[in-house]
């Protein structure tokens, strides 16, 4: 399977994440509304779906969250306290041994304890009380790209539960869930016939984004 036939699945992967990870978001916001704070913890690509999360917990469910230092735990065994928290590990092969690291100290003070990845039965899942699936399929390319359209998709779901189970408005997802029948699912993907002629003129540039807000990743 190439990267761009990945690429292609992410609205069927979004639907299906709309579809089926509605009543597990649900179950999981009810556990994170008891936290106090939030820590994600995630590495690489899934670092930046991190950001993009810390963003959605503390403007739509208002709980304050932070992004770990995995080293703290891994190497200099100094870890803070995840007590009265909730942490979420994010890793797409569920095998990073530091993020796995982090979501189990913070198990074993009692936090809340949340894998979200694409293996069910990876290390990290294990490390974890709960487990988000990201349904997306195997990812056999080097770059993520279905499974990290899946994991904003999926904090999205949860910060709008716990948001919900804290008596604060959130995002309609009922609303959510019907639109994605329509046919603004497809322009996820451009077409092979607009490509090209884009492709020959940015190829010459040299460009930098300068994101803000939740666009940050």
């Amino acid at each position: 399977m190439s990267l761009r036939a990945e690429i292609r699945q992410q609205p069927r992967v979004v639907r299906r994440l709309l579809d089926e990870g509605w009543p597990e978001a649900r179950v999981l916001g009810r556990a994170l509304a008891r936290a106090e704070h939030i820590t994600i913890v995630a590495r690489g690509s899934s670092d930046n779906a991190a950001t993009y999360g810390k963003y959605l917990f503390e403007s739509i469910a208002g709980v304050v969250t932070a992004l770990a230092a995995p080293s703290l735990v891994t190497r200099y065994d100094a870890p803070p306290s995840y007590a009265k928290g909730a942490v979420i590990g994010i890793s797409q092969s569920g095998a990073s041994p530091d993020v796995a690291a982090v979501v189990s100290a913070a198990r074993r003070e009692g936090a809340v304890t949340i894998a979200f990845t694409n293996r069910a039965r990876s290390a990290l899942a294990r490390s974890a009380e709960h487990v988000f699936a990201l349904r997306a399929g195997p990812e056999r390319e080097v770059a993520a790209t279905k499974t990290f359209t899946a994991t904003c998709v999926g904090l999205a779901l949860l910060a709008a539960t716990t948001a919900e189970a804290r008596g604060r408005s959130a995002l309609s997802l009922p609303s959510a869930r019907r639109s994605r029948k329509g046919p603004r699912s497809s322009a996820m993907v451009s077409s092979d016939t607009t490509t090209p002629p884009l492709r020959r003129r940015t190829s010459r540039w040299r460009s930098a984004t300068s994101p803000r807000g939740a666009a940050h990743p």
